[in-house]
Protein backbone atom coordinates (compact mmCIF):
# COMPACT_ATOMS: atom_id res chain seq x y z
CA UNK A 1 0.00 0.00 0.00
CA UNK A 2 1.34 3.69 -0.64
CA UNK A 3 1.47 6.00 2.01
CA UNK A 4 0.52 9.75 1.20
CA UNK A 5 1.62 12.50 2.97
CA UNK A 6 -1.25 12.79 4.79
CA UNK A 7 -1.59 9.38 6.10
CA UNK A 8 2.17 8.83 6.94
CA UNK A 9 1.45 12.46 9.07
CA UNK A 10 -1.47 10.65 10.42
CA UNK A 11 0.93 7.58 11.32
CA UNK A 12 3.49 9.68 12.92
CA UNK A 13 0.50 11.56 15.04
CA UNK A 14 -1.20 8.12 16.66
CA UNK A 15 2.53 7.01 16.97
CA UNK A 16 2.97 9.77 19.29
CA UNK A 17 -0.04 9.76 21.48
CA UNK A 18 0.93 5.37 22.05
CA UNK A 19 4.21 6.41 23.28
CA UNK A 20 2.61 9.30 25.74
CA UNK A 21 0.29 6.89 26.82
CA UNK A 22 3.02 4.12 27.38
CA UNK A 23 5.29 6.83 29.39
CA UNK A 24 2.43 7.64 31.53
CA UNK A 25 1.24 4.21 32.51
CA UNK A 26 2.93 1.21 33.86
CA UNK A 27 3.22 -1.67 32.23
CA UNK A 28 2.41 -5.45 33.24
CA UNK A 29 2.56 -9.05 32.44
CA UNK A 30 -0.56 -10.67 33.02
CA UNK A 31 -1.75 -14.14 32.93
CA UNK A 32 -1.95 -15.25 29.54
CA UNK A 33 0.99 -13.02 28.74
CA UNK A 34 -0.94 -10.12 27.13
CA UNK A 35 -0.01 -6.79 27.80
CA UNK A 36 -1.65 -4.36 30.30
CA UNK A 37 -2.02 -0.57 30.47
CA UNK A 38 -3.18 1.06 33.58
CA UNK A 39 -2.68 4.25 35.55
CA UNK A 40 -1.34 3.33 39.10
CA UNK A 41 -3.43 6.06 41.24
CA UNK A 42 -1.39 5.70 43.99
CA UNK A 43 2.16 5.96 45.10
CA UNK A 44 2.68 2.51 47.22
CA UNK A 45 6.16 1.28 48.43
CA UNK A 46 7.34 -2.39 47.61
CA UNK A 47 5.55 -3.47 51.10
CA UNK A 48 2.35 -1.53 50.47
CA UNK A 49 2.93 1.51 52.41
CA UNK A 50 1.60 4.73 50.76
CA UNK A 51 3.99 7.28 49.96
CA UNK A 52 1.87 9.37 48.02
CA UNK A 53 -0.22 12.80 50.02
CA UNK A 54 -2.74 12.06 51.98
CA UNK A 55 -5.24 14.44 54.16
CA UNK A 56 -6.50 14.41 58.26
CA UNK A 57 -9.78 14.16 58.08
CA UNK A 58 -12.51 14.18 61.35
CA UNK A 59 -15.51 12.17 61.21
CA UNK A 60 -18.44 13.24 63.54
CA UNK A 61 -22.07 11.86 64.86
CA UNK A 62 -25.28 13.69 63.60
CA UNK A 63 -24.44 15.95 67.33
CA UNK A 64 -21.23 16.93 66.24
CA UNK A 65 -19.39 14.06 68.77
CA UNK A 66 -15.99 13.01 67.28
CA UNK A 67 -16.50 9.64 65.65
CA UNK A 68 -12.84 8.63 63.97
CA UNK A 69 -9.85 10.88 63.30
CA UNK A 70 -7.59 9.77 60.41
CA UNK A 71 -5.93 10.06 57.00
CA UNK A 72 -7.41 9.50 53.65
CA UNK A 73 -5.29 8.86 50.77
CA UNK A 74 -5.07 11.34 47.78
CA UNK A 75 -4.49 9.73 44.30
CA UNK A 76 -2.46 10.74 41.95
CA UNK A 77 -4.89 13.19 39.76
CA UNK A 78 -4.59 15.40 43.07
CA UNK A 79 -8.54 13.72 44.48
CA UNK A 80 -9.19 12.77 47.55
CA UNK A 81 -9.75 9.44 47.82
CA UNK A 82 -11.91 6.95 50.52
CA UNK A 83 -8.90 4.87 50.99
CA UNK A 84 -7.50 5.03 54.67
CA UNK A 85 -3.89 5.27 55.07
CA UNK A 86 -1.86 5.19 58.92
CA UNK A 87 -3.03 5.33 61.95
CA UNK A 88 -6.72 5.65 62.71
CA UNK A 89 -8.69 6.03 65.77
CA UNK A 90 -12.55 5.44 66.01
CA UNK A 91 -14.94 6.36 69.13
CA UNK A 92 -17.85 6.29 70.53
CA UNK A 93 -20.63 8.72 71.10
CA UNK A 94 -19.69 8.99 74.57
CA UNK A 95 -15.97 9.70 73.63
CA UNK A 96 -14.32 6.37 75.00
CA UNK A 97 -12.07 5.29 72.10
CA UNK A 98 -13.96 2.05 70.06
CA UNK A 99 -10.54 1.07 67.72
CA UNK A 100 -7.12 2.73 67.30
CA UNK A 101 -4.43 1.16 64.47
CA UNK A 102 -3.27 1.25 61.67
CA UNK A 103 -3.99 0.86 57.50
CA UNK A 104 -1.97 -0.17 54.67
CA UNK A 105 -3.37 -0.45 51.06
CA UNK A 106 -2.77 -3.40 48.58
CA UNK A 107 -3.67 -3.69 45.38
CA UNK A 108 -4.42 -6.02 42.78
CA UNK A 109 -5.56 -6.95 38.87
CA UNK A 110 -8.95 -7.07 38.49
CA UNK A 111 -11.77 -6.97 35.36
CA UNK A 112 -13.96 -4.30 34.79
CA UNK A 113 -16.55 -2.64 32.49
CA UNK A 114 -13.36 -1.26 30.13
CA UNK A 115 -10.96 -4.33 30.81
CA UNK A 116 -8.27 -5.47 33.01
CA UNK A 117 -8.04 -2.69 36.00
CA UNK A 118 -6.23 -2.18 38.86
CA UNK A 119 -8.27 -2.57 42.24
CA UNK A 120 -6.93 -1.22 45.06
CA UNK A 121 -8.51 -2.06 48.94
CA UNK A 122 -7.35 -1.60 52.47
CA UNK A 123 -6.32 -4.36 55.12
CA UNK A 124 -5.24 -3.53 58.89
CA UNK A 125 -1.35 -3.83 59.89
CA UNK A 126 0.96 -3.67 62.99
CA UNK A 127 -0.79 -3.04 66.78
CA UNK A 128 -4.44 -2.68 66.73
CA UNK A 129 -6.64 -2.25 70.35
CA UNK A 130 -10.47 -2.51 70.34
CA UNK A 131 -12.56 -1.54 73.46
CA UNK A 132 -16.06 -1.47 74.56
CA UNK A 133 -17.66 1.49 75.33
CA UNK A 134 -17.03 1.67 79.08
CA UNK A 135 -13.12 2.17 77.94
CA UNK A 136 -12.12 -1.64 78.79
CA UNK A 137 -10.83 -3.52 76.79
CA UNK A 138 -11.70 -5.86 73.93
CA UNK A 139 -9.14 -7.45 71.96
CA UNK A 140 -5.33 -6.36 71.11
CA UNK A 141 -2.49 -8.06 69.25
CA UNK A 142 -0.50 -7.06 66.33
CA UNK A 143 -1.82 -8.27 62.52
CA UNK A 144 -0.21 -11.26 60.50
CA UNK A 145 0.23 -10.16 57.13
CA UNK A 146 0.90 -12.72 54.60
CA UNK A 147 -0.88 -13.18 50.82
CA UNK A 148 -4.20 -14.92 50.29
CA UNK A 149 -6.30 -15.88 47.73
CA UNK A 150 -8.92 -13.92 46.12
CA UNK A 151 -11.54 -14.58 43.28
CA UNK A 152 -11.37 -11.49 40.67
CA UNK A 153 -13.95 -11.00 38.08
CA UNK A 154 -11.60 -12.14 35.38
CA UNK A 155 -13.17 -15.74 37.04
CA UNK A 156 -9.62 -16.66 38.14
CA UNK A 157 -7.88 -15.93 41.93
CA UNK A 158 -4.69 -14.25 42.76
CA UNK A 159 -3.36 -13.75 46.00
CA UNK A 160 -3.52 -10.48 48.06
CA UNK A 161 -1.68 -9.20 51.10
CA UNK A 162 -3.98 -9.18 54.32
CA UNK A 163 -3.20 -8.80 58.09
CA UNK A 164 -5.49 -12.00 60.43
CA UNK A 165 -5.50 -11.67 63.97
CA UNK A 166 -3.65 -15.04 65.55
CA UNK A 167 -3.41 -16.81 68.97
CA UNK A 168 -0.91 -14.19 70.52
CA UNK A 169 -4.01 -11.95 70.68
CA UNK A 170 -5.34 -10.95 74.33
CA UNK A 171 -9.15 -10.57 74.15
CA UNK A 172 -12.07 -10.39 76.10
CA UNK A 173 -13.81 -13.93 77.32
CA UNK A 174 -16.76 -12.87 75.35
CA UNK A 175 -15.31 -13.35 71.96
CA UNK A 176 -15.03 -17.02 71.09
CA UNK A 177 -13.87 -15.85 67.92
CA UNK A 178 -11.83 -12.75 66.73
CA UNK A 179 -12.63 -12.46 63.08
CA UNK A 180 -14.91 -10.15 63.37
CA UNK A 181 -11.75 -7.72 64.16
CA UNK A 182 -9.81 -8.67 60.56
CA UNK A 183 -13.09 -7.55 58.45
CA UNK A 184 -12.37 -4.36 56.56
CA UNK A 185 -14.98 -1.70 55.55
CA UNK A 186 -14.19 0.76 53.11
CA UNK A 187 -17.47 3.24 52.49
CA UNK A 188 -17.94 6.02 50.07
CA UNK A 189 -20.97 8.04 49.80
CA UNK A 190 -23.10 5.70 47.45
CA UNK A 191 -21.68 2.24 48.38
CA UNK A 192 -20.06 0.43 51.13
CA UNK A 193 -17.45 -2.74 50.27
CA UNK A 194 -16.72 -5.57 52.69
CA UNK A 195 -13.31 -7.96 52.59
CA UNK A 196 -12.65 -10.07 54.91
CA UNK A 197 -10.79 -13.84 54.88
CA UNK A 198 -13.20 -16.80 54.85
CA UNK A 199 -11.72 -19.58 56.73
CA UNK A 200 -14.09 -22.35 55.55
CA UNK A 201 -13.30 -21.79 51.85
CA UNK A 202 -9.67 -20.67 52.66
CA UNK A 203 -9.74 -17.19 50.03
CA UNK A 204 -10.30 -13.88 50.41
CA UNK A 205 -14.45 -12.55 50.32
CA UNK A 206 -14.87 -9.14 48.82
CA UNK A 207 -18.71 -8.30 48.95
CA UNK A 208 -20.41 -5.31 48.94
CA UNK A 209 -23.68 -3.16 49.22
CA UNK A 210 -25.49 0.27 48.33
CA UNK A 211 -25.84 3.09 51.34
CA UNK A 212 -28.87 3.35 53.18
CA UNK A 213 -30.26 7.05 51.99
Amino acid sequence: MIMTGTNKTMSVFILCIWLCACSMQKRVKYHDDSVVFYRNLFKLSSDDRFKGKDSIVTIHFTDGKIKAIGRFAIDTKGELSNLKTGKWIEYYENGHVESKGYYKIGKFINCGPGGLEQEYYNYKYGDWGYYFADGSAKAFGRYVISKYPIKTTCGESTLINFGLTDDKWMHHTTFKSLEEFEVVTTKDEFYTDILFYDRAKGRMVMSGHPNEK
